[in-house]
């Protein structure tokens, strides 16, 4: 079907410590992730890019898991939509 869109996950390190991006992936062969491996520094930001490729019409809904040494470990971002064939 093709027609990719992409889109930008942005971030800030509002923490004290370095933050570092372990492993970001999603759930699905039609969305793709491309993240920084660098460190950040407290106060600094970056972006994950995600790109979405649908393979047919219709309702979507992917989520991106982000694995980091913030307190947190796990973040979960969700990703939805309608494709509609032009």
């Amino acid at each position: 079907m093709g027609n990719a869109k992409t889109m930008l996950l942005k971030f800030t390190n509002t923490g004290k410590k370095t933050l570092i991006l372990f492993d970001v992936y999603t759930n699905c062969g039609c969305t793709t992730v491309d993240w920084p491996k660098d460190p950040f520094a407290p106060g600094k930001s970056g972006e994950i890019k995600v790109t979405y490729n649908p393979t047919e019409e219709g309702a979507f809904n992917k989520t991106i898991y982000i694995y980091s040494n913030a307190s947190n470990k796990q973040e979960t971002v969700k990703i939805e939509g309608f494709v509609i064939e032009k």
